[in-house]
């Protein structure tokens, strides 16, 4: 059933009505007028038991929210002056998310996800400290919530309160829940969040802010070479103490990442990154001082290689490599079009040595490109 009415006020009103007439399911009504959609629709939605044992399902709305829900961005021309262009904005506003969603995807099946996570699966609301609500998809959590809100609260993100108690940046929010976030300055995303953030924006804004390539960067797509926490442990040195060592799967530390160890109740250290945001959660007086032993100041680079597919372009390279006594772990190659991707694993002692290696290197004939990993 669909009720249309003239103004705001008559659609509670009539909201009032069926309810007295009919009882109203537990958990079934939705207020999309005081917050719409992403979209902008609006509209009271409620759930209705009858008389006769049957479920009603009645759709509240003004004669304005009904065109613009029946025609879209082309209902605002029903309207003039400054009303009319509000809801112009209001949509070109959310066509403009649209594109940046596009812009954004790797690939056709990326941006319809998005689509459907963002747009078409079930909302939440949730509201800022000053009672702001905020629309966001189903499984949302906080640090969807602080982009959300603005992209700079986002990034700098290291703390949240729901309902006034601390919480996991990873927890699920729910309807009505009231979020808080702390930020620090210097604070930078989690490769982590991208494991459970919801939203597309939360995840475009994490990758921009990490650099974390696309699929048109030769990176993406080769296996990443992940070393066991029991090897890391073992180039981990605890100053004047020896306890066995944990690393934290919050912030996952790795090889040269500058790290602070905090002894646990069960009387292990555990690793985290400087700059994990959950540091500020634990007991400073049980910080152990830690740092990397020296056998890993020996750096381990992985150089991406982009060159045309010319017969010895290979063993120039390797000839290259040898020639300034740094040791090769492994190589691999891919076609890509009418190129070859050349990547090596080298050992290289220092960065001097290798900013050599690499300008020595873009002189071989048919080198187009080299990275660093």
């Amino acid at each position: 059933m669909r009720i249309v009415t003239k103004t705001i006020p008559d659609c509670y009103a009539a909201l009032g009505v069926v309810h007295d007439l009919w009882k109203p399911m537990p958990h079934r009504f939705k207020d999309y007028i005081s917050v719409p959609k992403a979209n902008g629709y609006q509209s009271l939605h409620t759930t209705l038991l009858s008389n006769y044992g049957k479920i009603i399902e009645v759709q509240i709305r003004t004669e304005q929210m009904h065109n613009e829900a029946e025609e879209g961005i082309a209902a605002h021309w029903r309207y003039t002056g400054n009303e009319r262009d509000k809801i112009f904005d209001k949509r070109i506003s959310w066509l403009k998310q649209i594109l940046e969603w596009k812009m954004q995807s790797e690939d056709a099946k990326d941006f319809v996800e998005t689509l459907k996570v963002d747009l078409f699966q079930d909302e939440i609301v949730v509201f800022t400290p000053k009672g702001d609500p905020i629309s966001l998809p189903i499984k949302a959590t906080p640090v969807d919530f602080a982009y959300m809100v603005h992209s700079t609260i986002g990034d700098h993100c290291i703390q949240a309160k729901v309902n006034g108690k601390v919480a996991p940046l990873s927890s699920l929010l729910k309807s009505g829940d009231i979020i808080e976030i702390i930020t620090r300055k210097n604070a930078i995303p989690s490769r982590e969040w991208l494991k459970f953030v919801a939203t597309q924006k939360a995840k475009s804004k994490i990758r921009a802010c990490l650099n974390i390539f696309s699929k048109d960067d030769p990176k993406k797509g080769m296996k990443e070479e992940v070393i066991s926490e029991s090897a890391l442990a073992k180039f981990i040195r605890i100053d004047g103490k020896t306890a066995p060592v944990k690393i934290s799967k919050c912030c996952s530390p790795k090889q040269n990442d500058p790290i602070r160890g905090f002894f646990t109740k069960e009387k292990k250290i555990t690793i985290h990154r400087k700059d994990c945001s959950n540091i500020h959660s634990l007991d400073m007086t049980k910080e152990v001082p830690i740092s990397w032993t020296k056998q890993e100041t020996t750096l381990y680079a992985t150089i991406m290689i982009m060159v045309t597919d010319r017969v010895g372009v290979l063993a120039d390279i390797m000839n290259l490599i040898a020639a300034q006594k740094i040791n090769i772990i492994s190589i691999h190659t891919k076609n890509k079009k009418e190129n070859v991707l050349i990547k090596v694993k080298v050992s290289v002692t220092d960065d001097p040595e290798f900013r050599w290696l690499r300008e020595d290197m873009k002189k071989i004939k048919g080198v187009l490109d080299i990275k660093l990993n």
